[in-house]
């Protein structure tokens, strides 16, 4: 059985390798997962459920790619006299940049969420470190891949990976159309990260089932000007992968009232899961009175459907 030492199998940066899929997760994670904390802090009202805390995880997510892959580049041609851009590009923007950090810190939001929404109380301490969990998982795994494949090698072939003197100048390397590459990078996340995306992809769809639900609960026994008969069964016609409509407004007058409708909704099934009286409080009473004002802006018969 060969023996198991680190540099004779993956040469003078062995420790780096060793330690990049442990140590880059657990900072970057933490560090992203404090924007999000502090979102969650900040904009509490607007934080409603699992895809809130995907959208805003992803952001967070979105931006530390942003500033990353600049510095990725500018450090790989300090080391080698290369640029290598097309490869950061195709590699850190995989699948449209959802394969990598807006995924990790969206998981993480997604817990959040799950806390903000669910009515479990054992749920909403559990969810955050499970999404925090998730979301190291694979960022580990990414980083990891490189080494997986040292061992790999090593252990299949015997012959170690040894470490390239890297170029005192710039030499001429081939290069692969970006669109191949990004094409290449965007199947290994897809394939790897499968379990990721299947684990978000049910959330984001659980969450959207239980928006609809409070949504046509709380909006049930609201009259009008806040919600018309008419109005209140298209919710309840309401399915995944459609856009509630006023009759009557111009979109963007639709737009926001509908939207004031589902902040209203939200609203009360948070204050009745505080115990409190709905009637009594400010932000449900501030919505409704919302509504008034929109419907009272504009005359609908005289509006044309997709006018601005």
């Amino acid at each position: 059985m060969r023996r198991f030492i680190p540099r004779a199998i993956l040469g003078e940066g062995a420790g780096r390798t060793l330690a990049a899929p442990i140590s880059g997760p657990i900072v970057e994670e933490t560090s992203k997962g404090l924007g999000v904390l502090l979102l969650f802090w900040l904009f509490r009202t607007e934080f409603d459920n699992v895809r809130d805390g995907f959208i805003y995880g992803a952001l967070v997510g979105i931006g530390f790619n942003l500033l990353e892959t600049p510095l990725y580049i500018t450090n790989g041609f300090n080391a080698t006299g290369d640029v290598p851009l097309y490869f950061q590009i195709a590699d850190r923007f995989a699948l449209f940049g959802f394969a990598g950090h807006a995924l990790y810190t969206g998981l993480f939001g997604m817990g959040l969420g799950l806390a903000r929404q669910t009515t479990r109380r054992w749920l909403r301490y559990v969810a955050p470190i499970g999404g925090w969990l998730l979301g190291f998982s694979g960022h580990f795994l990414n980083n990891a891949l490189g080494l997986f494949l040292s061992l790999f090698v090593y252990f299949v072939t015997g012959h170690p990976v040894v470490d390239k003197p890297a170029a005192a100048t710039a030499s001429p390397v081939v290069t692969q159309p970006l669109l191949l590459e990004w094409l290449q990078h965007s199947a290994i996340r897809l394939v790897g990260f499968f379990p990721l995306f299947l684990i978000a992809g049910v959330m984001l769809w659980q969450s959207g089932i239980w928006e609809r639900y409070v949504i046509r609960e709380q909006l049930a026994d609201e009259q009008e000007p806040v919600i018309t008969p008419e109005e209140y069964q298209t919710i309840k016609d309401d399915r995944s992968f459609r856009t509630r409509r006023i009759p009557g407004y111009n979109r963007r007058l639709s737009a926001a009232i509908v939207k004031a409708q589902d902040e209203l909704a939200f609203r009360k099934w948070r204050v009745q899961q505080q115990g409190q009286d709905v009637n009594q409080d400010e932000l449900v009473a501030s919505w409704r009175d919302e509504l008034l004002r929109l419907r009272g802006s504009i005359t609908p018969n005289l509006v044309l459907d997709g006018a601005s």
